[in-house]
């Protein structure tokens, strides 16, 4: 599965103490995201800023995306849509 591999390299990126770069992380969320995994593309944007890497209008599209295809309640897309573009801008 995709979604996966793109975790686990992730992963294997943060254990050899590889820098993941906006680049790295926006095909991450495209690919978490493109699975529905919309929890995972909150966890890689909340990861993005803890590590200090700035997002661009691609990742904030994304992820925005994503989160507005998860399928539940109106508020639910809502919430979540906010939570992520307001890490974009921290």
């Amino acid at each position: 599965v995709v979604w996966h591999q793109s975790l686990m390299l992730l992963n294997e990126m943060r254990l050899r103490r590889i820098d993941i770069d906006v680049v790295g992380y926006t095909a991450a969320i495209l690919s978490v995201g493109g699975a529905g995994r919309w929890q995972d593309t909150l966890i890689l944007l909340r990861e993005m800023h803890n590590r200090l890497v700035e997002q661009n209008a691609m990742t904030i599209s994304a992820a925005r995306t994503e989160t507005d295809n998860t399928g539940g309640t109106a508020a639910e897309t809502a919430e979540e849509t906010q939570l992520s573009v307001s890490f974009a801008f921290r």
